[in-house]
């Protein structure tokens, strides 16, 4: 019975230990600064907890004609990374400290930097994607998913802004996939997770400009309308965000006649 019991003791500290190892991210804060052509400029701020593993990565996916490029990494210590021309997923701790690169997975892209240090770090993450934003046949507009990872995080906030100030009289916004917020702030469009953005969650935002505001030749063959019904036939119900879409479907039935 003894011996049982000190198994069982032995088992408690090994799951309690092993959970300590677990790296964990705080909080992702991303600025989307997008310029008059309609290209996106981004800096994300991650804070993280760090006790494993040799890289962190930023995936994205379904990214159609967008690029990115112009990819950046520094930390705490304001070390600026090297950019490799490949990055090599298997390679050791100590070949990726330090370091930064693209890797292509089968649906979209990574963008990778050596963990480099264990321990409390914060990361800043810059990169640029091209045709952010879309002219459709009617009007302008952003479909773009944010954040889309398998892990928790502990909050995330993302605020898109331009040299146009956004606002209710210029732009509408739904956002997908989360709990928490969309609104108009000081100019900018501001999504915040209000807490823990779970590995089962993402966020997605969607925009319609209503008058033409950027200088951008990324042309598209459908109609915002399109992209509108596309966008909520892909996402279920409970992941709306219930007002938006109320107020949408009561702008959409009075202008398209529907």
């Amino acid at each position: 019975m003894k011996n049982l019991k000190i198994f069982f003791i032995f088992l408690i500290n090994f799951f309690f230990i092993t959970n300590l190892k677990a790296n964990t991210i705080n909080s992702i804060d991303i600025d989307a600064y997008i310029d008059e052509i309609g290209n996106a400029h981004i800096t994300e701020v991650w804070d993280a907890n760090l006790t494993q593993g040799t890289e962190g990565y930023r995936p994205f996916s379904g990214m159609g004609n967008r690029v990115i490029s112009n990819f950046s990494v520094s930390d705490e210590s304001e070390r600026a990374y090297e950019v490799l021309d490949t990055w090599d997923i298997n390679k050791s701790f100590s070949e990726k400290s330090y370091k930064c690169g693209y890797n292509k997975t089968y649906d979209g892209i990574e963008l990778c930097f050596g963990i480099s240090k264990y321990g409390h770090k914060t990361y800043i993450l810059k990169y640029d994607i091209s045709n952010f934003v879309t002219e459709y046949t009617d009007i302008e507009g952003i479909y773009f998913k944010f954040i889309n990872f398998d892990q928790d995080i502990g909050s995330v906030k993302i605020k898109v802004h331009s040299d146009i100030p956004f606002s209710v009289d210029n732009s509408k916004i739904w956002a997908f996939g989360y709990e928490g917020t969309d609104i108009f702030e000081d100019g900018n469009i501001v999504l915040d997770s209000n807490g823990t953005l779970y590995s089962d969650e993402y966020m997605t935002l969607l925009v319609r400009f209503e008058n033409n505001i950027f200088k951008t030749d990324n042309l598209s063959d459908s109609s915002f309308d399109d992209v509108y019904d596309e966008a909520f036939y892909d996402v279920p119900e409970e992941e709306w965000h219930d007002d938006d879409v109320d107020e949408w479907h009561d702008f959409k039935d009075a202008s398209f006649g529907e």
